[in-house]
């Protein structure tokens, strides 16, 4: 991962594809001492699970037709463009069709340590 620089989301999304089985994928691009960017990528033969960031505000711009997003109890199309704020402790995740795909840009802040993922799942938020 880099500490800074520039890099294109598509040529990452082409050189690091999806593979059969490992969905949904984290490709973290950059990081600072206050933001991580990553591309995330799915599909919908497993499905991504709701989940919640503790400590971090997360900013995603969509790449990828063919899915819906939830935040919070809203769920709604989204579409290549559309840019979503999400606030610490707000649910969130894709929702998307057997056949579909979902990729975006995120924007962690602060600081996201991939090895020990602030991301809380929502089934595990229902045991505690």
């Amino acid at each position: 991962m880099d500490q800074a620089g520039v890099f294109n989301v598509y040529d990452v999304l082409r050189d690091q594809p999806l593979e059969p089985g490992k969905s949904p994928q984290w490709i973290f691009t950059s990081t600072t001492d206050r933001a991580t960017t990553n591309v995330v990528q799915a599909d919908g033969q497993t499905a991504f699970r709701a989940h919640r960031h503790l400590e971090h505000d997360e900013i995603v711009f969509v790449l990828a037709e063919g899915s819906r997003f939830r935040v919070g109890d809203e769920v709604r199309p989204v579409r290549p463009g559309d840019v979503l704020h999400i606030p610490a402790g707000v649910l969130h995740g894709p929702v998307i069709p057997e056949t579909g795909r979902f990729a975006a840009f995120s924007i962690y802040a602060p600081t996201f340590d991939p090895e020990h993922p602030d991301r809380v799942f929502e089934e595990e938020m229902e045991q505690s």
